[in-house]
């Protein structure tokens, strides 16, 4: 039987939804052909988004994880788009080992003046070895934000908090070893996609497992939780998936834009919306994918600590 061949898309647009829409496109095929072996072809690639490259770097881990069959053909057409995936570590992404901790600033000090981080696969096992990894690197990959978007104060702040929230999320409720992180500063347009995923088991899957909540049985109630704060570990509610607090940074704050999909369920949250859709079953995405548009004009001299206390 022949691989199921993908053709990326040429281009993403600078559209929100666009990365999702594009994604789920795959995600059906992906479902409906229901073959061991998968080709990803970028080869007619010229502009991707991080939304996209980090939704399609979960999907192949998951796949690879499942014993499927998965290769990338990123012998691009557009050279300058063929050295940037190779530049961001796509697919595979940037994974840390602890020989190099001691280096990863220096390692990463060349993405200081660009305006992307590398997709870093960062690990979400629960020993003190890959905490310190996974602490150590999501340091450095705030000091590249911290040089390219000039943070400070309680925007500097938020953007470590999201960021360390949203990783720990994927190591305390993923159950696999990797998840995906990565960013892009779209200077001119005055905001920041960033995108965190892995191809683990999802948000319905861990309320499930916990326990606590026989009520949430769906993927879109699962998600709702989550985004309540509704824990799954006996912490407070409060702490939940990290979801609830940064959600509220983002859209009642900074006035961004918020996706999470995860399983057969997609939330998309703006100032103006507030939705959870159940989504159909070739629509199912492994893991959970969270997908942050930040707002970096109007750095509000918000408190900071107001979301993250009480």
């Amino acid at each position: 039987m022949s691989p199921l061949i993908l053709k990326m898309p040429e281009r993403i647009s600078e559209d929100f939804g666009d990365s999702i829409r594009k994604l789920a496109v795959l995600v059906e095929r992906i479902h409906s052909t229901g073959g061991n072996e998968i080709m990803f072809d970028f080869s007619n690639c010229k502009f991707s988004s991080p939304l996209f490259l980090g939704g399609i770097a979960a999907i192949a881990f998951n796949l690879r994880h499942n014993g499927n069959t998965v290769d990338f053909n990123l012998n691009c057409i557009d050279y300058s788009f063929k050295k940037y995936l190779e530049t961001i570590f796509f697919p595979a992404g940037f994974c840390p080992q602890e020989s190099e901790l001691h280096s990863l600033h220096s390692t990463f000090e060349k993405y200081y003046t660009c305006t992307y981080i590398p997709l870093v696969a960062f690990p979400t096992a629960k020993s003190s070895v890959e905490d310190t990894i996974r602490e150590k690197t999501l340091s450095a990959v705030n000091v590249i934000l911290k040089n390219q978007l000039g943070l400070t104060g309680s925007f500097r702040d938020a953007v470590y908090y999201m960021i360390d929230e949203l990783s720990n999320n994927a190591s305390d409720h993923s159950a696999v070893s990797r998840g995906f992180l990565f960013a892009q500063y779209y200077k001119s347009k005055n905001f920041m996609d960033l995108c965190i995923s892995d191809g683990g088991k999802g948000v319905l899957d861990s309320y499930i497992r916990c326990g606590k909540y026989p009520e949430i049985t769906s993927h879109s109630e699962a998600i709702k939780a989550a985004i309540q704060g509704k824990s799954t570990k006996d912490i407070p509610e409060s702490r939940g998936y990290g979801l609830s607090t940064s959600r509220s940074i983002l859209i009642d704050a900074l006035k961004g834009k918020f996706m999470l999909w995860s399983g057969a369920a997609l939330a998309s949250h703006t100032v103006e919306q507030n939705d959870v859709v159940a989504l159909k079953n070739e629509l199912f995405f492994p893991g959970s994918l969270v997908a942050l548009r930040i707002p970096t004009n109007d750095r509000k001299n918000f408190d900071f600590h107001a979301y993250t206390q009480g």
